[in-house]
């Protein structure tokens, strides 16, 4: 992956672009106006730092993941006139094994499939049309949900998309969705869930190459893991 460029917009596959039709993107907004309301009376749901999403058009959200809860609470984060157009990359073949899972999680997450594993170069390039287009992306770069909470290593496939290009990248910690739904259950807890959003960074000075994503990634690791340090600091 060292040579990975960006290709051109006409020069990537139709079936690599996320896209969603009017009636699809009004059911999530009423699901989301019912979501809001149930992350705040059922999580004391709470986010700081939203105001950078007034000052934002589009962005590539990166967070710490090791809950299902995680998506929705990001996406319940933001204005609705943003919500629509930032697409999460799922693993595909967790996702997008059933017509029905598939359906519902580009209705509830705003899906499009990435792979985790082979031709992961083509889902960097969907991340790179929906990006270049003017629509926002939420990129978890540890890969998969963490087991115990910890926060994993990142992931330089985050670096690969971001370096050398204008995006603003804002780092998100989200505190209590593991607790509340950890990986291998069903029914969630009562917890509280609580987001911090990060200032936005960008990396378009940086030179492209596996060791300038690998340090991008690891910066941006930082980041969130500050963030969570943050949170957890007596207020």
């Amino acid at each position: 992956m060292d040579d990975w460029q960006y290709e051109p917009l006409q020069g990537l596959p139709p079936d690599a672009l996320a896209t969603n039709s009017r009636l699809m993107n009004a059911l999530r907004d009423s699901i989301y106006r019912w979501m809001s309301r149930w992350l705040k009376t059922r999580f004391g749901f709470h986010v700081e730092g939203a105001d950078v999403f007034q000052r934002l058009e589009h962005f590539v959200l990166v967070a710490n993941h090791s809950s299902h809860l995680d998506t929705i609470c990001l996406l319940a984060a933001m204005p609705e006139n943003l919500r629509n157009r930032c697409y999460s990359a799922a693993a595909e073949d967790y996702f997008y094994t059933h017509l029905f899972k598939e359906q519902f999680a580009r209705l509830i997450a705003n899906t499009f499939p990435f792979r985790r594993r082979g031709d992961v170069v083509r889902s960097l390039a969907a991340c790179a049309r929906i990006l270049e287009r003017g629509d926002s992306l939420i990129f978890y770069p540890e890969g998969t949900r963490s087991t115990n909470g910890v926060i994993q290593p990142f992931r330089k496939g985050i670096g690969l998309l971001v370096q050398g290009r204008p995006y603003s990248v804002l780092p998100a910690h989200i505190k209590g969705a593991h607790e509340a739904l950890a990986k291998g259950r069903c029914v969630p807890r009562t917890t509280k869930i609580r987001i911090r959003i990060g200032s936005p960074e960008s990396f378009q000075n940086f030179p492209t190459g596996e060791d300038s994503a690998a340090e991008i990634a690891n910066r941006l690791h930082g980041r969130v893991c500050e963030l969570g340090q943050l949170e957890n600091s007596p207020k």
